[in-house]
């Protein structure tokens, strides 16, 4: 990635379920970075407006930041969305299945 991030990621942790999608298609895998690029850009994706406010507010406040990116159907794949979460204190980014949360 060659944006510079608005904010610290911390340690980068992939759900098991995001891992090995992400090392048995290498389009999924691209399609995860970009989200982690655009989340460490402040483009929080497919969030409702209060959240994004949430988001912007977090960046002084030291809140949780959270993302929200759809997969495109193109990727053939059965996972629909993935999200992305760093946390308060920016030692840590998840990138992660809703379901898994």
């Amino acid at each position: 990635m060659s944006t510079i991030s608005a904010f610290g990621l911390g340690t980068l942790y992939l759900s098991a379920r995001i891992h090995r999608a992400s090392a048995e298609r290498y389009l999924f895998h691209r399609f995860v970075m970009q989200c982690l690029q655009r989340h460490s850009s402040c483009d929080w994706g497919e969030i409702d407006p209060e959240d994004v406010a949430f988001n912007q507010l977090a960046l002084s406040s030291g809140s949780r930041l959270c993302s929200c990116y759809d997969v495109p159907a193109d990727l053939g794949s059965s996972l629909y969305r993935v999200w992305v979460i760093t946390e308060h204190d920016r030692s840590a980014t998840t990138i992660l299945l809703p379901e898994e949360y």
